[in-house]
């Protein structure tokens, strides 16, 4: 990820390798948004599925938040669901 970054600088980025890529992403979400600090909210799950094969889950409640690994065939083109305020169901989608 560093690399791309000193390549942007320079102005001659190159697309990521899909594993360094989902490397990435692994590591920021086990080290960046792993947390034993409570969620002030009603417990959560976030889910994330990268079209290249690898899915994740996010779980947010009092004890913090905890990111899992999900076996195949969890993945699929990322999505999000949840409820409003008012407990209506929102859902939004994108794929490739």
């Amino acid at each position: 990820m560093h690399a791309y970054d000193a390549q942007a600088v320079v102005g001659a980025p190159q697309p990521l390798a899909d594993e360094v890529a989902l490397d990435g992403v692994d590591a920021f979400l086990f080290t960046c948004c792993a947390t034993t600090a409570p969620w002030p909210h009603e417990p959560a799950e976030v889910e994330y599925h990268a079209v290249e094969g690898r899915s994740w889950r996010l779980s947010l409640s009092a004890d913090g938040a905890r990111a899992t690994r999900l076996a195949p065939p969890h993945a699929r083109p990322a999505s999000a669901a949840g409820t409003d305020p008012d407990g209506r169901r929102l859902r939004s989608g994108h794929g490739r």
